[in-house]
């Protein structure tokens, strides 16, 4: 319901919309709620996956060390650890861009704007 409030009808009426998280973050969230680690193959996982196809995603890659540091509200750097390991799994499963997110803020910029140029022209 919040996809297609927040984002569907809008992408309907022409607007790019930026997501923080979204549909991956869901799937990671899911596969390590209920541990299972071939959630693409359910139902729920074939909606999401569609979800996924019908936008454009970019993995912002940072180690757990980094982040751990840059957030307070993390339990533990294992906790990290495994959320890293499985979005990676899943960025490279679909095929999705990683870029580093431990380099400095202009080369993560400029890597993001390359990868959405070269997406989608209509961002020109």
């Amino acid at each position: 319901m919040h996809y297609l409030l927040r984002v569907k009808i809008r992408r309907g009426l022409g607007y790019q919309i930026l997501c923080d998280r979204f549909v991956l973050d869901a799937i990671v969230d899911l596969i390590h709620d209920t541990n299972k680690y071939d959630i693409l193959g359910t139902a729920i996982g074939k909606f999401l996956s569609d979800l996924l196809k019908q936008s454009m995603i970019i993995v912002l890659d940072v180690n757990e060390y980094e982040a751990f540091r840059r957030k307070e509200d993390i339990p533990s750097i294992d906790y990290l650890r495994a959320r890293r390991a499985s979005y990676l799994r899943l960025a490279q499963a679909i095929e999705l861009p990683i870029i580093d997110g431990n380099k400095k803020p202009e080369e993560v910029h400029q890597a993001i704007l390359d990868k959405v140029m070269s997406h989608d022209k209509t961002f020109c």
